[in-house]
């Protein structure tokens, strides 16, 4: 981090050095919105924009675009075909810049730092390197790129706008949760074989943990069975963070008047005891802490680990896929779990805030062209838009010229969706087969209920467990999504470095769980003192001290 400050503020002195001049006067005065007016809530029947809100942008003239975000697990391929259909489409020259999620104020400080500029960054969450690139004078206030997205428009709520609002302006643009059903699930196939019910309490879901892992519930004679794994690729706990809800409000909250932090109140220790119980025990698979995402699945869809923390329809998908395109997902596998009390929580995990950020560099505003092209690409592929079935999962009909995809979009606003894997080249081999390559494009539409509905044709049973599963998990009592506290981003990056380090110590046997007070201390040193104030402050209540 202070690698990454150090050149966004010498990138900056760059910049403000040797900028080109400022653009013509009524050069951004085509937009179709006058001004960036956020709405109350996300629309429950989400509109078509007409095209003709897009006359602004001018096709005949070339431009090339470089967009920079993160993939999954690999960069896209060459050629892309979805970059294809786009440059044909709209007069472009596409580059989709892939990095890992890991590697974003590296990648961006020496980028900016070099006069490197791409020309739209996509990113998740971040919001403190955000505010570091906006007071460096590297990103535009998004306003300007927003009010030619009449699209997004639609989706960027109160919330949004508060949650990215900083210094009376918008350095970048918030997008729609990428999916709003993720939910804690276990294998009701191995319940029934140990003749167990589903877990109630802190202690039955460790005598799951147990059992699952000792007793081969998969009857293959081997010990290859454990109760989850993390998947967080070496940063985090990753899916064991779906269990953190069950011991407390993992976000900044109010607690008998006073703000609070599991940190503070000790939820976080009991949290780490019970995840160094699970690691202690051999309960977590071999490599729980450091495997990725993608290669975790060998465990998850191989019928290696008994519990996932996971988006509902991607766990259904991804199931029937490996049981066999003609077989029926999760009905000998996976079963929603309801939230635990064992500590007197018997909440879920909030529901999704913003997702990924679209953030504009500063140079920008010096090529209207380019500007408004961008916006014109983004906008159709968000929901609703033309090119939003084109641009995720995979690439769509108009990117591959024969039928990869089933659409059914409905009178109100909502759409049923299937890859046919037997088509699309993500899935046969002609490109990939494990549907992830160029999978980066989703960072840019890919949205979640309540619109975009999973659909299997010819497979009531998997609509119908989805349609189930979504509308309990839905009902559960959730913690409040705080996003809208904004904690001063070096604050904010500081105490999030320290967690990073610390936490797992506790886990690993590091440091000893019996030294939590002096801890706390430690933390509340390293910037959780600051965080509770500003916290505090924004929520109207009173400090903890």
């Amino acid at each position: 981090m202070a690698l990454a400050v150090t050149g966004f503020a010498a990138a900056g002195a760059r910049r403000q050095q040797g900028s080109p001049a400022a653009p013509t006067t009524g050069a951004f005065d085509d937009a179709p919105l006058a001004s960036v007016t956020p709405v109350d809530q996300l629309p429950a029947n989400p509109k078509r924009i007409d095209p003709s809100l897009y006359k602004y942008d001018d096709l005949s003239k070339p431009v090339t675009i470089e967009f920079l975000t993160t993939h999954y697990g690999f960069p896209n391929s060459t050629p892309d075909p979805i970059a294809e259909y786009l440059n044909k489409k709209y007069n472009v020259n596409i580059t989709m810049t892939t990095i890992a999620g890991a590697d974003w104020e590296t990648t961006l400080s020496t980028r900016f730092a070099a006069g490197d500029y791409p020309d739209t960054i996509i990113i998740g969450g971040y919001n403190a390197l955000i505010q570091q690139l906006y007071d460096s004078g590297l990103v535009l206030d998004a306003t300007t790129v927003m009010r030619y997205m009449p699209n997004f428009a639609q989706y960027f709520t109160g919330n949004f706008a508060n949650y990215i609002r900083y210094k009376n302006a918008y350095p970048g643009a918030p997008r729609y949760p990428i999916q709003g059903d993720w939910g804690n699930f276990v294998r009701k196939d191995w319940l029934a074989k140990l003749n167990i019910q589903m877990p109630k309490t802190l202690d039955e879901l460790l005598t799951y943990a147990r059992r699952v892992t000792n007793e081969d519930p998969d009857g293959n004679g081997k010990k290859d069975t454990w109760f989850a794994g993390g998947a967080g690729n070496g940063t985090s706990f990753g899916m064991l963070g779906g269990l953190r809800a069950y011991f407390g409000d993992a976000q900044y909250n109010v607690k008998n008047g006073k703000i609070n932090h599991m940190v503070v109140d000790g939820s976080q220790k009991n949290y780490l005891a019970f995840l160094k119980t699970l690691n202690d025990e051999g309960l977590l698979a071999p490599d729980w802490y450091t495997v990725d995402w993608e290669s975790f699945k060998a465990y998850s869809l191989n019928g290696r680990v008994g519990f996932v923390n996971y988006p509902v329809w991607e766990l259904l998908q991804e199931q029937q896929i490996a049981m066999g395109l003609d077989q029926k997902p999760a009905d000998t596998s996976w079963d929603v779990w309801t939230p635990l009390p064992p500590l007197g929580s018997g909440f879920a995990q909030p529901a999704s805030g913003p997702s990924y950020t679209f953030v504009f560099p500063s140079t920008l505003k010096n090529d209207p062209v380019k500007l408004k092209r961008i916006a014109h690409i983004l906008d159709n592929s968000l929901y609703r838009g033309e090119d939003y079935y084109e641009t995720i999962q995979g690439g769509g009909d108009q990117v591959f010229g024969r039928d990869v995809f089933f659409v059914q979009e409905n009178p109100d606003g909502s759409s049923f969706f299937s890859v046919d894997y037997k088509t699309h080249p993500a899935w046969t081999g002609e490109l990939d087969t494990t549907g992830l390559l160029n999978a980066s494009w989703q960072n840019i539409g890919l949205a979640g209920p309540p619109y975009r509905l999973g659909y299997m044709q010819g497979n009531d049973y998997f609509n119908t467990t989805h349609a189930n599963y979504a509308s309990e998990m839905g009902a559960y009592k959730k913690w409040p999504n705080n996003f809208l506290v904004q904690i001063d981003p070096t604050v904010a990056a500081d105490i999030d470095e320290f967690e990073k380090v610390e936490f797992p110590k506790f886990v690993f046997g590091n440091r000893n769980l019996n030294d939590w007070d002096r801890f706390v201390q430690e933390w509340l040193n390293a910037g959780g003192r600051k965080a509770l104030a500003q916290a505090a402050g924004q929520m109207g209540v009173a400090n903890f001290e």
